[in-house]
C-alpha cells in the first residue's frame, strides 16, 4: 500500500514538473514583437551611422 501511494505521489510530482518545464520553455507571444522592434531599431541606427559616415567623408574630401 505504501509503495502504491509513493508511486502515485512520484507520478504527480513528475507531471507537475513536466507542466512547469513546458510553461518555462514555451516562448511568449510578446517575445516575437520585442525581437522585431529591436531588429528594426538596430537597423535604423546602423543606417543613420552609415549616412553620417558618408556625409563626414564628403566634408573631408571637399
Amino acid at each position: 500500500m505504501k509503495q502504491k501511494r509513493k508511486n502515485l505521489i512520484d507520478k504527480d510530482i513528475a507531471q507537475r514538473v513536466h507542466k512547469e518545464n513546458e510553461e518555462i520553455t514555451k516562448p511568449s507571444k510578446d517575445h516575437l514583437k520585442i525581437s522585431t522592434v529591436v531588429q528594426v531599431t538596430v537597423s535604423v541606427l546602423l543606417a543613420i551611422m552609415v549616412l553620417f559616415g558618408i556625409v563626414y567623408s564628403l566634408f573631408q574630401i571637399f
